[in-house]
């Protein structure tokens, strides 16, 4: 069996149906080719473009090794001959795959088997525990469905809708502030300068916060400077954390870093460029010598245009070690009897 359309809609049709109509008719919509794809082990509730039938023919051992009372092998040899199926199919630019626990076992076992690059996404309701079962060595990806697979209603319309992007399967979460940046570099250092030759520049930030902007996401990208605060702004960035630098404190953190003062003339500038592109955008202030909650309440009392801080180290990483460092020291400082 070929799948003859370059992007896969796939599921359990015998008990995500209406789902799964769901997401095809958004991708159809978004001038996609698209295949709705059966991978369910009973009879479906919707006739699909490539039924489970034809799936389970290509199961290594025959179509009749696929189903049965037992569950749990039914879920098993149907994943078996997704995983014999999928890979063959040349013609498939991109699959989107939704489902529960017996769903991702069977989807994710054929999107293991593909090749890298082509686009793999998997909206499940298992994606908020260990994925590395489904996930295994692959660059598929899997998203949580945050809401029940159990029929459709305003929340869960509202998170199947965003992976689906327009037409192309996408990542529902961008925020620019997971990584350090070009941009954490001066402007006319060599290493910067050798970043932005290279492709990967301040600019794809922007690329990436209007892709996001598009879907509707909550975006939070950093701005060192007055200018990039407005750049990222115009591209559709919803919160602007205003970096101040490496945050200062703890034992492995940076020692060097600018004064608060300092800070507040630097964040006013960066929320005065944010406000002029857009007048919504909200500026928190974040790191630098803004480590503890005095530092920040430093900055929201003396700074003109800023709505709060913006944690990250201060509000994992230093406060744990405080908490562990203390009873270690006092274990440590235990005396035997003898």
């Amino acid at each position: 069996m070929a799948f003859h359309a370059p992007n896969s809609a796939v599921g359990t049709v015998d008990t995500k149906a209406c789902e799964l109509e769901f997401l095809r008719d958004i991708l159809r919509s978004g001038h996609a080719d698209v295949r709705l794809v059966d991978v369910g082990t009973t009879a479906p509730d919707l006739l699909p473009d490539s039924p489970a039938t034809a799936v389970a023919a290509c199961h290594p051992r025959g179509q009749q090794i696929v189903g049965g009372t037992d569950r749990g092998q039914a879920v098993a040899d149907m994943a078996a001959a997704f995983a014999a199926i999928l890979p063959a199919q040349s013609a498939v630019a991109g699959v989107l795959g939704t489902g529960g626990g017996g769903g991702t076992s069977i989807i994710t076992a054929g999107m293991r088997a593909m090749p890298y690059g082509v686009p793999k996404v998997m909206v499940s309701t298992l994606a908020s525990g260990t994925n590395a079962p489904y996930l295994g060595i692959s660059d598929l990806a899997m998203f949580l469905a945050v809401t029940d697979l159990a029929r459709l209603n305003t929340s869960c319309c509202t998170m199947r809708h965003r992976p689906c992007g327009n037409g192309q399967p996408s990542c529902p979460a961008a925020d620019g502030q997971t990584r350090p940046r070009a941009d954490n570099v001066r402007r006319d250092h060599p290493l910067r300068q050798s970043f932005e030759e290279t492709g990967i520049g301040y600019g794809l930030d922007g690329d990436v916060i209007a892709a996001a902007h598009a879907l509707d996401l909550l975006t939070t990208p950093y701005a060192f400077n007055a200018d990039e605060a407005a750049a990222t702004t115009r591209d559709g960035a919803d919160i602007i954390a205003a970096r101040m630098g490496v945050t200062t404190g703890g034992t492995i953190a940076a020692t060097s870093a600018k004064t608060l003062e300092h800070c507040v003339a630097e964040i006013d500038a960066i929320a005065a460029a944010a406000r002029a592109a857009r007048p919504d955008v909200l500026v928190l202030c974040h790191a630098g010598p803004i480590a503890m909650p005095d530092d920040a309440a430093f900055i929201l009392q003396h700074a003109a245009s800023c709505q709060g801080f913006y944690g990250a180290s201060s509000m994992q990483r230093l406060p744990i070690k405080t908490a562990i460092a203390a009873p270690t020291r006092a274990f440590k400082a235990l005396k035997c009897r003898s």
